[in-house]
């Protein structure tokens, strides 16, 4: 089976391979370099997970947006976390942004807003990677991810530089939509942003 061959090659991973922290020159290490050295950054040990499953005829890719391993077990994809012992998949529920913008701004992911999920195990927010569906008006249907905390940060600059941001949270739950409001502030606002940031957050 497949699984137990995944399972068989991540506690050969664990065991052979060392992870540093420190990523040199913000770039992956080659699957075969990481092999031939046994020590690795997570993203590179993630890559070369995917390699020697693909040299094994294992489909192996990294989910588009949160950037977790997968292999296809011949009827589904399925998560693997190579840092837990345990290979317990994520509940699933969905979200969508509801637009409530006054600015007739069409909003850019990563230029205008960002959504990022909360790392139970790290204590930070993870930013998904929606670049694909680079404007808002891709995020009408709902999204499927993973349950848990999320973040929604949305930033309306001026000619001027001054940046005014908006931070709100949600929760997903268990095959449950979450209704998220969207609102770039307006660049009408009064009050000077903080000299130090020159933004200001509400």
């Amino acid at each position: 089976k497949r699984s137990e061959i995944v399972a068989k090659l991540l506690t050969r991973i664990k065991k052979d391979i060392r992870i540093q922290k420190e990523v040199h020159y913000s770039a992956y290490i080659t699957p075969t370099g990481v092999y031939e050295l046994g020590i690795s950054d997570k993203g590179s040990r993630n890559i070369f997970f995917l390699a020697v499953c693909r040299s094994l005829g294992i489909p192996a890719r990294l989910e588009e947006i949160t950037k977790t391993p997968q292999y296809f077990d011949l009827e589904k994809w399925i998560n693997i976390y190579p840092d837990k012992d345990e290979q317990k998949q994520l509940d699933i529920g969905y979200f969508f942004l509801e637009p409530k913008d006054e600015n007739n701004t069409l909003p850019l992911y990563y230029q205008h807003f960002t959504v990022a999920k909360l790392d139970y195990n790290t204590g930070l927010y993870r930013t998904l990677d929606y670049e694909w569906k680079a404007h808002l008006s891709d995020f009408s249907e709902k999204l499927k991810v993973e349950t848990g905390r999320y973040r929604l940060i949305t930033g309306n600059r001026r000619t001027d530089g001054a940046a005014f941001i908006k931070v709100s949270y949600f929760t997903v739950e268990k095959d449950k939509t979450t209704k998220v409001d969207f609102k770039l502030n307006s660049l009408k606002r009064r009050g000077k942003p903080n000299k130090e940031s020159f933004c200001a957050v509400e």
